[in-house]
C-alpha cells in the first residue's frame, strides 16, 4: 500500500492519504525503515528535495512525503 502525505491531495487521487501524524505513528511503530528522497538535481548538498519516501519490506507499505507541501524537519 502506498501512502501519500500532502497538502495537495487533488493531485494524487489515486493515493490514500495521510496525516503528518498519522505517518509518525506508523513509522514509530517500524523496527526497520527504508528511506529515499528525489531531488532536483544530481548533487544532494545544493539541490531542493522534492519528495521522501520511507518503506517497509515486512508489511509492503511506503509513506511518500511531498516536501513542497509538507515541512521534512516534521519527520526528524
Amino acid at each position: 500500500m502506498i501512502y501519500l502525505v500532502s497538502n495537495e491531495t487533488s493531485l494524487f487521487e489515486s493515493y490514500k492519504t495521510l496525516s503528518v501524524n498519522e505517518a509518525i505513528e506508523i513509522l514509530k511503530s517500524w523496527d526497520q525503515i527504508q528511506f529515499d528522497t528525489e531531488t532536483s538535481g544530481r548533487d544532494p548538498h545544493i539541490c531542493s528535495i522534492l519528495c521522501m519516501q520511507f518503506g517497509n519490506k515486512k508489511s509492503d507499505v511506503q509513506i511518500v512525503v511531498d516536501t513542497s507541501t509538507i515541512n521534512p524537519t516534521a519527520f526528524k
